[in-house]
């Protein structure tokens, strides 16, 4: 079970990494277009789409790396004022909810992302842009998010704070 554990979290760091590395590919795309339209007035055809498309990876495939990694904003004004049990309670109600609201998005994104690819949907404004891609990576951005929020309450209900866990990449749990 641990391997699994290990594995997802992994796998999270992962798409976590490459969705920051995919900033640059952002820029790539979008500074020659500003150029292209401050200089001569012309956008480049494209450029708008692909850096819509690059910007939903580099979220969607962020999100759970963020997780692993602790990096999400919380808010713990409840937190910071109980102990023992309460807060232990309080932390796997949050954790719950955490898990079906991503579960729940993740649903919604795969109904969404299979419709989608099945019909080919495509963007037509200045170019024609496939859409169907983006909808993949939000689906699978969602699922691994659950999946990441799933690891957190199955370590937490075995009694470790899911906040101790290692998140060196390579190292995984022990």
């Amino acid at each position: 079970m641990n391997r699994i554990l290990s594995g997802i979290q992994k796998v999270n760091l992962a798409l976590g990494t490459f969705s920051g590395l995919l900033v640059m590919g952002l820029v790539i795309a979008v500074v020659p277009d500003v150029m292209s339209r401050s200089l001569f007035g012309l956008s480049i055809l494209g450029a708008s789409e692909a850096s819509v498309l690059i910007l939903v990876i580099t979220v969607f495939f962020g999100l759970a790396g963020a997780q692993v990694r602790r990096e999400h904003f919380r808010v713990v004004v409840l937190e910071t004022q109980l102990s023992g049990g309460w807060l232990r309670a309080v932390t796997l109600v949050r954790m719950v909810i955490c898990v079906l609201a991503a579960a729940a998005l993740s649903w919604y994104s795969i109904r969404g992302a299979y419709t989608s690819t099945l019909r080919q949907e495509m963007s037509y404004a200045v170019i024609v842009f496939p859409l169907w891609p983006a909808r993949i990576v939000i689906a699978t951005g969602s699922v691994m998010l659950t999946l990441q929020y799933i690891v957190d309450l199955i370590l937490e209900l075995r009694g470790g704070s899911s906040h101790t866990v290692e998140t060196i990449p390579g190292e995984g749990l022990a």
